[in-house]
């Protein structure tokens, strides 16, 4: 069982505001739709007119449903050492999933589930960790695996290079390995935090890399996946989605090398390796998102084997600046959950240790004291907003530099502006805008239900600071979003 519900501070300064008004007529005289006047009728928005510059609109019907937020805490069973304030700043941000590593240092010794002995003392504090984030209102948690046991590898280290020997599971280890993840769901699901809800049998396996990892071939992974899956069925553990293949990118589910047309993690376009065994092994696609390589193959193989979808770690936002980093990392996460789609979304880390404001990376730094960048305020806003149950919405606008889907953009990094998300009743909306150009916009939103409309912007003064209010009129509304800016409209 899991602990999921039944079913990588100083803030920056608020200062200033900018008009939020209502695309609604003064009287029943003038049609809320003309691009000529708009007026503020009711609220506390006292703007005489606006002129929008664009309109926008939804979509047909609501896509898929977001089931949940999450973050990966902070490295090793205890990323806070004892700050209690940086551990309330991370687990307040409204994250409703944790992802942690499952530890190779949990091996002792054992090749077989009779014989295997793991270190109970470690599995200990990392429970500790996850009650911590339960406590804080966490509903559950998913672990992948970064590295087998070193002894388990082929360059004996759980670094993924090392000694220039890029290391992978050994094959006559693979139903030692089996056993190992085996032995610690068991363990795991007798705890007081219980099994988690997912887990992934190798972060990145395609990925070379000198910190913790390693590397498994499409067939191995194949073959580890299909074993392990085998295993937790046979010891009453079906409940543990295993998801993968947790590539870096969507390629690699593909082609393992696209310039021979190598077969990937999942066999190639449309993903033909998914059939028995392998089809029952992997309960859910997951991937990384730091690149959307073979985007349409990927929305095409998905289309073929329809399975829930999980992003579960971006954090490489383009820009050199916070602001420019927030505007991307919000423009990306709104094509990720649009044209996959997916129905959980993770940032890779969410504190580190340091005396100056966090990297592109983190979201959190500082030291006894948290630094709250402007990628977490904005993350918080939306979070504590959105909540699991409500459903993403395309939207569709006559804006050209607002992108609301792939359309023509280069698939390795799609972007998408405008977008919003409904509440399961279909009474409450908010509408995402990204403003990356240097020209204000007036977005005219029409088909909007409810009566008022409360929006929060995040620019280079501002952290989502609230604007005046506004009602909504006749199912209209006019979104101011300046220059280089990002605001949530909540309409309800």
């Amino acid at each position: 069982m899991s602990f999921i519900s039944p079913t990588r501070i100083p803030a920056f300064a608020a200062m200033g505001a900018v008009a939020f008004a209502l695309a609604a007529c003064a009287d029943g005289d003038h049609d809320p739709t003309s691009p000529l006047t708009t007026h503020a009728r009711v609220g506390t928005v006292s703007a005489a007119s606006v002129t929008p510059t664009a309109t926008a609109a939804f979509t047909s019907k609501p896509s898929q449903v977001i089931k949940g937020w999450g973050v990966y805490p902070g490295g090793g069973d205890n990323p806070f050492w004892e700050k209690p304030l940086v551990q309330n700043a991370v687990y307040g941000m409204g994250a409703t999933i944790i992802r942690d590593r499952l530890d190779d240092g949990l091996y002792v010794s054992g090749t077989n589930m009779a014989n295997m002995v793991i270190n109970t003392s470690l599995l200990a504090a990392y429970v500790a960790k996850w009650q911590a984030a339960r406590a804080a209102g966490v509903t559950g948690y998913i672990l992948s695996v970064w590295s087998p046991p070193a002894s388990m590898k082929t360059n004996g280290s759980n670094l993924g290079i090392y000694n220039g020997i890029d290391g992978t599971l050994i094959p006559s280890s693979e139903p030692a390995f089996v056993a190992f993840l085996t032995t610690v769901m068991e363990s795991l699901d007798k705890s007081a935090v219980g099994a988690p809800i997912a887990l992934s049998i190798q972060n990145e396996p395609e990925a070379v890399v000198g910190y913790g990892g390693s590397t498994l071939t499409p067939a191995m992974w194949q073959k580890v996946i299909m074993d392990t899956r085998g295993a937790l069925d046979y010891v009453g553990l079906r409940d543990i989605t295993l998801f993968g293949p947790e590539n870096g990118q969507y390629t690699m589910a593909i082609y393992a090398d696209y310039l021979i047309d190598s077969p990937g993690y999942l066999g190639g376009p449309d993903y033909p390796a998914l059939t028995g065994l392998l089809d029952h092994a992997v309960g859910a696609y997951a991937f990384h998102t730091y690149a959307e390589c073979s985007l349409g193959a990927t929305q095409a193989a998905i289309q073929a084997h329809p399975k829930e979808a999980w992003m579960t770690e971006y954090s490489l936002p383009l820009g050199t600046t916070e602001l420019a980093w927030t505007l991307d990392m919000m423009s990306a996460m709104a094509a990720h959950v649009v044209i996959i789609p997916f129905s959980y979304w993770f940032w890779w880390n969410g504190y580190a240790s340091s005396t100056a404001a966090p990297d592109n990376q983190t979201l959190v730094g500082g030291e006894s004291t948290p630094i709250l960048s402007k990628r977490y305020l904005a993350l918080k806003k939306l979070w504590t907003t959105v909540r699991p149950g409500w459903h993403v919405q395309a939207m569709t606008t006559t804006d050209p530099d607002l992108e609301v889907g792939a359309g023509s953009q280069d698939q390795c990094t799609a972007r998408v502006h405008l977008m919003s998300y409904v509440n399961a009743t279909g009474d409450s909306t908010v509408v995402q805008i990204v403003n990356v150009t240097t020209s204000n916009k007036q977005i005219q939103v029409a088909g909007l239900k409810g009566t008022a409309q409360h929006s929060f912007r995040t620019d280079a003064s501002n952290d989502m600071v609230q604007q005046p209010s506004s009602n909504i009129y006749k199912g209209y509304s006019t979104i101011s979003v300046p220059a280089n800016s990002v605001v949530l409209a909540i309409l309800n």
